[in-house]
């Protein structure tokens, strides 16, 4: 997998306790993971994904 400059931050944020890895980080990883397997992306509200608009079309036919 690949990671974009934009989203290092995420991943290079320290951890807390004892812990290797921090959360974000590890949330990070599982994000670009879903998105590397099952082209899953977070939906964060603003726009509507491509996919809801074909589906929208294909149901109104």
């Amino acid at each position: 997998m690949k990671v974009r400059c934009s989203s290092i931050s995420k991943f290079m944020t320290k951890p807390k306790g004892n812990n290797k890895i921090s959360e974000g980080a590890k949330t990070a990883v599982r994000e670009l993971a879903r998105f590397h397997l099952f082209g899953y992306e977070n939906f964060d509200g603003k726009n509507t994904p491509p996919r809801a608009i074909n589906l929208k079309s294909k149901q109104s036919n």
